[in-house]
């Protein structure tokens, strides 16, 4: 039985809505409008429901990390749509997405770093092996300058890792020898594919349960007082 699924991306300063009937996409529409996330994804989102004539079995949302504003508006949106229609949530990181394509390009590479870029040189990143999946439990935090060894990722390791994300570029500082490094930054469309193998696994998120990926405070600037 086919399912059309909604795919829903606000992280980044690009927002972006996709529908797709199993994981071939249907629709696919993005706005590179800052600052305008609460503005244009539901306006997105009503034409992506019209594609799939108003009727999903599911809502895929990119669960972070990334903008505090923008994953904020797509998690109000997207508990609002999922309890006004009946149907599942199913969240996804950076780190499993980033994944996806690295299995779905074939690599010889027998590891996956994900990354992704979080300020100056730091990024978050998830250590992924081709058949065992996650070696890691979390996304964590590692500094470009900083080679990180022993019980994170040795040189010799790295020879043997494709590094995919939008902060792959990065890691040639610290291994200029990095056979593969793929920039990649991740929209609605780079969704569908785990989206329909989360909704087969029946993999969902529990709307109580459901909050963005952080992984830090974020960085808020309080308005000075007018002392005039």
């Amino acid at each position: 039985m086919s399912s059309y699924l909604l795919h829903i991306h606000s992280g980044h300063r690009v927002c972006s809505v996709a529908a797709s009937k199993d994981d071939c996409i249907l629709f696919y529409q993005e706005s590179d409008e800052s600052r305008s996330h609460h503005q244009l994804l539901p306006l997105m989102v009503q034409r992506a429901l019209r594609a799939v004539d108003d009727s999903i079995d599911g809502v895929h949302l990119y669960q972070g990390p990334g903008s505090y504003t923008g994953l904020r508006i797509g998690f109000s949106i997207v508990k609002g749509l999922c309890f006004g229609l009946g149907v599942p949530l199913i969240c996804s990181d950076a780190g499993e997405l980033y994944f996806h394509q690295f299995m779905e390009r074939s690599f010889s590479q027998a590891y996956c770093l994900s990354v992704y870029h979080a300020r100056k040189n730091e990024v978050y990143a998830c250590w992924y092996h081709r058949a065992r999946g996650a070696l890691w439990s979390e996304m964590r935090s590692m500094f470009i300058g900083e080679q990180e060894r022993g019980a994170s990722i040795s040189i010799q390791k790295m020879q043997e890792t494709a590094v995919i994300g939008n902060a792959a570029n990065l890691f040639f500082q610290d291994f200029p020898d990095l056979k593969v490094a793929l920039p990649l930054e991740l929209s609605a469309c780079e969704m569908t594919g785990v989206g329909y193998k989360k909704w087969q696994n029946k993999d969902f998120t529990p709307l109580e349960m459901a909050k963005p990926l952080y992984l830090k405070p974020p960085h808020i600037n309080k308005r000075k007082k007018n002392l005039l």
